[in-house]
């Protein structure tokens, strides 16, 4: 399947959408997976990468940044 969307001709409006940001081609797939395969893709994302959350010290203050990050920490 080509990664690059403006090669392709056969998608539909309905098949997926873009989502309109500025100077970015953006589009969503709300179909591409079924609400089986996306939750067990979550679940399995979520208990099997080792997420951590990094700190960053501003102004002499410690503040976790806000986002997991799956790297080792």
């Amino acid at each position: 399947m080509p990664t690059d969307l403006s090669i392709r001709d056969d998608y539909s409006s309905e098949t997926y959408q873009s989502l309109g940001l500025q100077d970015a081609d953006v589009f969503m797939f709300p179909s591409f997976f079924s609400i089986d395969e996306s939750n067990e893709l979550f679940e399995s994302l979520l208990h099997e990468i080792d997420w951590c959350q990094e700190k960053i010290k501003m102004f002499g203050k410690t503040h976790h940044l806000p986002r997991l990050m799956a790297t080792t920490c």
